[in-house]
């Protein structure tokens, strides 16, 4: 069986329909249009950024990351949204799409490094073992 590649990119407002069979099931097509509309919002005010994963032009998984606005936390952002269809989790890792995220844009490569730092704490072996990887190649530049 052929392993597809994943596409990791920024959510668009095409992206609503596939988000809505894929991720989003119980919502209504309006629900996660306001929903996208909004990641598009804070993404182009840099307040977060809502990523898509892509499998064979599917759109099967989305995680979000939102800044925190208070001073004492500019470092940190939160994680949102994180949701994989099911036929797809052994593709799609978000600690993966977090690093692709920071290699890409590096005024999130600070809150990337965090949120991945956190989930190596407090992870499984297999979390840890794959976050300790990814920060290493974060924060060698290579």
């Amino acid at each position: 069986m052929r392993r597809a590649s994943v596409v990791v990119r920024p959510v668009e407002l095409r992206d609503v329909q596939h988000l809505r069979d894929h991720c989003f099931s119980v919502n209504t097509t309006d629900d996660v249009r306001a929903r996208v509309e909004g990641a598009v919002h804070r993404h182009e005010t840099g307040q977060g950024i809502q990523l898509v994963a892509e499998v064979d032009g599917r759109v099967v998984g989305t995680l979000g990351l939102i800044r925190k606005n208070h001073p004492l936390f500019a470092h940190r952002a939160e994680v949102v949204d994180f949701v994989v269809h099911g036929d797809y989790q052994q593709q799609v890792n978000a600690m993966q799409a977090l690093a692709d995220l920071a290699e890409r844009d590096e005024d999130h490569r600070r809150r990337v490094v965090a949120a991945i730092r956190s989930r190596v704490t407090t992870g499984s072996a297999a979390v840890r073992s794959r976050g300790l990887k990814l920060l290493e190649r974060l924060t060698s530049g290579g």
